[in-house]
C-alpha cells in the first residue's frame, strides 16, 4: 500500500515579498511596411464585329400516337366446388379405469451403534491445540 503526505505536512520557511515596483513602458518602434502596386494587367481588344448565329431549321412536329382501347379480357367462370362429405360424429369411450399405483419399498434405515462416552475431553476435537512446553 502507498501513503502519499500532503505537502501542507512538511514546514515551509517564511518568506517576505518585495514590493512592487512601477516599470515604464518602452516606446515600440514600427517600420511602416512598403507593398509595391500590382502590375497592369494586359486584356485584349475585343472585336469589332461578332457572327450571327447560324439558322437552325425548325423541330419536326410529331403526331401523337393513336390511342388503341384494348379488349376487355375474358375471366373464365369460378369452378363448381362439391359440398363437403358429412362426417359421423365420433363414437363414445369410456374413460379407462382409474388404478392405484402400487406403494414404493423402502429400505429399513440401518441401526447405528451409539458412539462411547468418554469421561475426558478430546481437544483436537474441539477446535484447538494444546502446546507442549
Amino acid at each position: 500500500m502507498y501513503v502519499c503526505r500532503s505537502e501542507a505536512s512538511y514546514p515551509t520557511p517564511v518568506v517576505e515579498a518585495e514590493p512592487a515596483v512601477a516599470v515604464a513602458p518602452e516606446p515600440v518602434a514600427v517600420e511602416p511596411a512598403y507593398v509595391a502596386p500590382a502590375p497592369a494587367a494586359v486584356v485584349e481588344p475585343a472585336p469589332a464585329v461578332v457572327a450571327p448565329a447560324p439558322v437552325v431549321a425548325p423541330a419536326p412536329v410529331v403526331a401523337p400516337a393513336p390511342v388503341v382501347a384494348a379488349p376487355a379480357p375474358v375471366i373464365a367462370p369460378a369452378p363448381a366446388v362439391a359440398p363437403a362429405p358429412v362426417v359421423a360424429p365420433a363414437p363414445v369411450v369410456a374413460p379407462a379405469p382409474v388404478v392405484a399405483a402400487p406403494a414404493p419399498v423402502i429400505a429399513p434405515a440401518p441401526v447405528v451403534a451409539p458412539a462411547p462416552v468418554y469421561p475426558y475431553p478430546f481437544p483436537y476435537a474441539m477446535g484447538f491445540v494444546l502446546k507442549k512446553g
